[in-house]
C-alpha cells in the first residue's frame, strides 16, 4: 500500500508541476499577426447581345423580339448604383425605305443578379432617344443580367428587310 501511495503522490505532483508551468507558457508566449487585404476597383461595364431579330416578318402591323441577356457589371466596389439606358435608330432597308426609332418600344424584364444589388426595371419606353431601363442600388461587386422585349409598329412600312442600331449604356 505505501508504494502505490508514493506512486499516487508523485503522479499528482507530476501533473502539479506540468500543468502549472503549461498555463503559465502559454499566458506569456502570444503573437500578433496583421492581416492586409487590398481590394482594387474595377470598372462599371455593360455587355449587350450582338444580334437581336424581331419578328414575325415586317410587313405585318407590328413586330416583337427579344433582346437577351444585357450584362451589367460592377467591379467599382462602391456603394454607387448604376442606370442603363437603351436608344435605337432608324430602322432602314436597302431601299431607303425607313421605320422611325419612335416606333419602337423597349420593355426590360426583371434583372437576375450577384452580389448586394437591387435593380428596377424602367417599364415600357419609346427608345428613339436614350432613356433609363433599368436603374440599380449597389453595394460592392455586384452583376445583373436581363432580356428585354423590342415592339415595332411597322404600319405604313413597305416589305423589306429593316436594320437598327440598338445602343445600350451605363452610368
Amino acid at each position: 500500500m505505501r508504494t502505490s501511495l508514493k506512486a499516487g503522490i508523485a503522479a499528482l505532483g507530476a501533473v502539479a508541476v506540468i500543468v502549472p508551468g503549461s498555463l503559465a507558457h502559454a499566458q506569456l508566449d502570444s503573437g500578433v499577426t496583421i492581416v492586409t487585404a487590398e481590394l482594387l476597383a474595377g470598372a462599371l461595364t455593360i455587355v449587350p447581345p450582338a444580334a437581336a431579330v424581331i419578328s414575325p416578318a415586317l410587313d405585318q402591323l407590328s413586330a416583337s423580339g427579344q433582346v437577351l441577356a444585357v450584362t451589367v457589371s460592377d467591379l467599382r466596389l462602391s456603394n454607387a448604383g448604376w442606370t442603363t439606358t437603351a436608344v435605337i435608330t432608324d430602322f432602314t432597308d436597302l431601299a431607303s425605305n425607313t421605320i422611325p426609332a419612335s416606333n419602337t418600344t423597349c420593355t426590360p424584364a426583371s434583372a437576375v443578379t450577384t452580389g448586394s444589388v437591387t435593380v428596377t426595371p424602367s417599364g415600357a419606353v419609346v427608345i428613339d432617344t436614350a432613356q433609363n431601363v433599368q436603374t440599380a442600388t449597389a453595394s460592392g461587386a455586384n452583376t445583373a443580367i436581363w432580356d428585354a422585349t423590342l415592339d415595332l409598329d411597322t404600319t405604313g412600312a413597305v416589305a423589306g428587310v429593316y436594320t437598327a442600331t440598338l445602343t445600350h449604356s451605363v452610368f
